[in-house]
C-alpha cells in the first residue's frame, strides 16, 4: 500500500488513497506530493516538512522584528545627529551599528540574516569618551565583557594610531573599559535591547545637562511602565518624521 504526502496543495497532509491525494493537487499551481511505502515514513516526512516550515516562519518573524528595531535605532541616531547639529553640540559623534559590531569585526564576510544569528543578536551602546580615554558600555542585559573583546581590541588599535597622529591634546595612552552598572535593564526573557539603546542615546544627547528639568524627567521616567517609556521613543520618532522627512524643507525629505 502506498501513502501519499501532499506538501503543497489545497489541503496539505497525509493521505491513504490516491483519489483523495489527487483532489488536493490536480490543477493546483505549485503542487508538491510524494508517495511512501509505509504510513510511518509518510508521517515522518510530513512532520519534518512542518517543522521546517515552522522554523522558516520563526526566521521571518525574527527578521521583521530585527529590521524594525534596527530601523528605529537608525532613525533615532539620525534624529540625534540633527539635534547635535542644531544645538551646536560638537563633542558627540555616531558610528553606524549596522556596519560596525562584534561579528563584522570578527568575520567581515558573515551573513547576519540567518535564524541562528537573529536568535543571538543583542544591541548594546558603546560610548567613547575621548578626553577621558574611556569606553563606557551600556548593556541592558549586563553580559560578560569578554563578549565585546573584539570591539575593544579594535578600538584599542584605532586609539593607538589616533594618539600618534593627533598631538593637539594630551590623550590618555590607553583606553579603559567600563560597564555602566546604573543603566536601565530590560526584563528577563524579553528582547527589548534595541529600545533600551534608543533610550540611552536619548538621555546622553537630550538630557546631558544636569539641571532640575532633566533631574525631574529622570524621576518621572523611573515611575512609569516600560510600555510608556517606549511610547515616548515612538513619539520622538514621529516628531522627527514630521519635521525632517515629510515637509519638502526637511533635511531628509525625498520627493
Amino acid at each position: 500500500m502506498t501513502y501519499y504526502v501532499v506538501f503543497e496543495g489545497r489541503v496539505p497532509g497525509v493521505y491513504e488513497e490516491w483519489e483523495e491525494c489527487k483532489k488536493q493537487v490536480h490543477k493546483f499551481s505549485g503542487n508538491c506530493y510524494k508517495g511512501y511505502p509505509t504510513r510511518h515514513e509518510a508521517v515522518a516526512k510530513w512532520r519534518a516538512h512542518q517543522a521546517k516550515k515552522s522554523k522558516m516562519k520563526t526566521f521571518l518573524v525574527l527578521s521583521l522584528l530585527l529590521t524594525i528595531v534596527a530601523a528605529v535605532l537608525y532613525f533615532i541616531l539620525v534624529s540625534k545627529m540633527l539635534e547635535c547639529k542644531r544645538d551646536e553640540i560638537t563633542d558627540i559623534g555616531f558610528i553606524d551599528p549596522d556596519t560596525m559590531h562584534v561579528r563584522t569585526i570578527e568575520e567581515p564576510l558573515y551573513n547576519r540574516d540567518t535564524p541562528e544569528t537573529l536568535l543571538r543578536f543583542h544591541f548594546i551602546l558603546i560610548v567613547i569618551k575621548m578626553y577621558e580615554g574611556e569606553v563606557e558600555v551600556f548593556d541592558s542585559l549586563t553580559k560578560e565583557p569578554i563578549l565585546y573583546k573584539s570591539c575593544f581590541l579594535m578600538l584599542k588599535s584605532v586609539w593607538e594610531s589616533f594618539i600618534k597622529e593627533d598631538q593637539s591634546f594630551q590623550w590618555a595612552p590607553k583606553l579603559t573599559w567600563r560597564a555602566n552598572k546604573k543603566c536601565a535593564k530590560q526584563p528577563k526573557g524579553s528582547d527589548l535591547c534595541g529600545y533600551y539603546v534608543c533610550e540611552y542615546i536619548h538621555r546622553i544627547v537630550s538630557e546631558r545637562a544636569n539641571n532640575e528639568r532633566n533631574k525631574e524627567l529622570r524621576r518621572k521616567r523611573e515611575k512609569i511602565s516600560i510600555e510608556e517609556r517606549f511610547k515616548a521613543i515612538g513619539e520622538e520618532l514621529a516628531g522627527f518624521f514630521l519635521r525632517e522627512v515629510i515637509p519638502p524643507s526637511g533635511e531628509y525629505h525625498y520627493a
